[in-house]
C-alpha cells in the first residue's frame, strides 16, 4: 500500500464528498429497533445508550460485526464515531480493537478496514489500514497495510473511495486534527449488502468494548434493503403482492406426467423420515454425530415473477449441539443464470457474482437463541459459492415463510405464530437474468444429538412463465 499524502488529499476528499448525491445516516443513539442494522440475529449483546450503541466482544460472547443493511455503488465516503474504547490488558493472541470495514462485491472480494487496535505481535496501540483479497485459488490473501501509533479512546474513523483508490482517515470526535492513515487501490465493485461493518477484534481471554455513534454514508448510489420504505408500508406491500399472486399461475400441482417434472421429490439422510400428517406432511430429522437433513424439492421452470409460501407448525427443534453451527428450517429457490455455463459462475460487467439461490431460514443456535435470516447465494468466476446476508432478526416462533419475486426484486416475509400480520424481513434487487428451476424446503440437525420435527401444512407455488 502506498504512502499517503497530506492536507491536499484531505481537502480534495472533503470537496468531492459534498458532491456525492445520496446520504444514509442511521440514528445509532435514538433508533430503538435498529432495523437498519444487523447484529447476526443477536442484539442481546448490544447495549443502547444515549450516546450510541455499546459493542462488547470477547472470545465467548458478543457479535464480531454490526452490519448496515444497505449496499453502495460508485464513489463513497463513510465515517463513524467511536468513544469509551476499552481494550483489556494481557498478552494478545490476536489483534484486539475495533474497526470500520467495507466488503467489495468484486472479482477479488476485497475487504478494506481501518482499525484502532492493539497489535498482536508488539502489543502496542495503533491505527492500521488493512486489506484482503481472494486469489485465483480461492484463498484469502492479506495485502499488508500501514500502521500509525495511536492510543486514542475516542475519535472518528473514515474510509473514502474515489475511483479505485480507498483512503483511510482518522480524526477527533469533532472532526479536528484529521489525518490520512493510508491509501490503497482496489478493483472497482459495489459495497455489497451488509458490506459496511463495524467490527470488533479480540484475543483469547481479552475483551473489547466501544460505543459507536454518528454513522454517516455518502455515495453515488445507496440501496436500502429493509422495509417498509418511505413510499410504502409493510401492510400495503403485502396486499399488493397478494393481489399480484392471483394473476400468476398456480404451479403447486403442476406435474408433467410423462417426465415427472414439477412434482415433489425428497432426499433424506438415514436419520430423517417423512410421513403424512393432515394437512400436509411431517419431517423428523435426528442428529447422530454429523449433519442429518431432509430436502423436499419441487422442480419448475419460472422465467418471471414467483411467489412461494410455506405454512408450518414447529413441533420441536433442539438447539444445535455442534459449535458454530445451527439447526435450521429453510424455504428457498434455486436459479440458473442465463449467462452461466460449464458449472462455473460468471461475473457481471460490474464484477458481481450472479445469483443462483435465495433462502429464508429459521436458525436454532447452540446457545438457544433463534434467528430468522434471509440471504442470496451466487457463484463466482472460480465456481465457489458467494453468500450474501441481507437481514437477520431474533425471533420466537413462526408459522409461515414466504419468498416473492416481482419487479426485479426479491422479497422475504414471515408470520409469527399467533399473529395475523405478515412481516417483511428484507428485499434485494435482482441484477442478473435467471430461470427459477426448483423450490426447496430443507430441515437440518447437526451435532451428536438433537431432534428437528416440523409439520409442513401447506406449500403453495405461483409463477409466471
Amino acid at each position: 500500500m502506498p504512502e499517503c499524502a497530506g492536507n491536499d488529499v484531505i481537502d480534495s476528499l472533503n470537496e468531492s464528498r459534498e458532491k456525492l448525491p445520496q446520504q444514509w445516516n442511521p440514528d445509532l443513539a435514538g433508533d430503538v429497533n435498529f432495523e437498519s442494522l444487523d447484529f447476526n440475529g443477536d442484539p442481546a449483546t448490544i447495549e443502547r445508550t444515549p450516546a450510541g450503541i455499546r459493542h462488547r466482544k470477547s472470545m465467548t460472547e458478543g457479535v464480531r460485526e454490526i452490519r448496515a443493511c444497505v449496499s453502495v455503488a460508485g464513489d463513497f465516503d463513510i465515517d463513524v464515531s467511536y468513544r469509551d474504547l476499552a481494550i483489556s490488558d494481557g498478552k494478545p493472541t490476536w489483534h484486539c480493537g475495533v474497526g470500520l470495514m467495507v466488503l467489495l462485491d468484486n472479482r477479488d472480494r476485497n475487504r478494506v478496514t481501518l482499525y484502532r487496535r492493539r497489535d498482536r505481535i508488539s502489543g502496542k496501540h495503533e491505527l492500521a489500514l488493512a486489506g484482503q483479497k481472494m486469489n485465483d485459488e480461492g484463498k484469502v490473501i492479506y495485502l499488508g497495510g500501514r500502521q500509525v501509533a495511536d492510543s486514542s479512546v475516542a475519535g472518528r474513523l473514515r474510509l473514502a473511495r474515489r475511483g479505485t483508490t480507498v483512503t483511510a482517515l482518522q480524526s477527533a470526535l469533532d472532526g479536528s486534527g484529521e489525518r490520512v492513515i493510508g491509501r490503497a487501490a482496489f478493483p472497482l465493485g459495489p459495497v455489497e449488502v451488509q458490506g459496511i461493518r463495524l467490527v470488533a477484534q479480540v484475543g483469547q481471554g481479552l475483551e473489547t468494548s466501544v460505543i459507536w455513534s454518528d454513522l454517516h454514508v455518502r455515495a453515488e448510489q445507496i440501496e436500502t434493503h429493509i422495509l417498509p420504505t418511505e413510499e410504502m408500508g409493510s401492510a400495503e406491500l403485502v396486499d399488493q403482492l397478494d393481489q399480484h399472486r392471483r394473476l400468476l399461475t398456480d404451479l403447486t400441482e403442476d406435474v408433467d406426467e410423462s417426465t415427472g417434472e414439477g412434482g415433489l421429490t425428497w432426499k433424506l439422510t438415514p436419520h430423517a423420515t417423512i410421513a403424512p400428517d393432515d394437512p400436509g406432511f411431517r419431517l423428523l430429522v435426528e442428529a447422530s454425530g454429523d449433519v442429518e437433513s431432509a430436502n423436499i424439492l419441487k422442480r419448475c421452470q419460472v422465467n418471471g415473477d414467483l411467489d412461494v409460501q410455506a405454512d408450518l407448525h414447529i413441533i420441536h427443534i433442539d438447539p444445535s449441539s455442534k459449535p458454530s453451527s445451527n439447526n435450521d428450517v429453510t424455504l428457498c429457490f434455486y436459479a440458473s443464470p442465463h449467462s452461466a455455463g460449464d458449472g462455473v459462475g460468471r461475473l457481471r460487467e460490474d464484477q458481481t457474482a450472479e445469483l443462483i439461490e435465495a433462502t429464508l431460514s429459521l436458525r436454532y443456535k447452540q446457545d438457544g437463541a433463534k434467528e430468522l435470516n434471509c440471504r442470496t447465494v451466487g457463484r463466482d468466476h472460480l465456481g465457489k459459492l458467494v453468500y450474501r446476508p441481507i437481514r437477520s432478526v431474533p425471533i420466537d416462533m413462526i408459522d409461515q415463510l414466504r419468498i416473492a419475486v416481482r419487479d426485479r426484486a426479491i422479497y422475504f416475509f414471515y408470520s409469527v405464530t399467533g399473529a395475523d400480520d405478515t412481516v417483511v424481513l428484507g428485499r434485494v434487487p435482482i441484477k442478473n437474468e435467471f430461470t427459477i428451476t426448483a423450490i426447496g424446503v430443507i430441515q437440518n440437525a447437526r451435532g451428536a444429538r438433537g431432534r428437528s420435527e416440523v409439520q409442513w401444512k401447506n406449500i403453495q407455488v405461483y409463477g409466471e412463465n
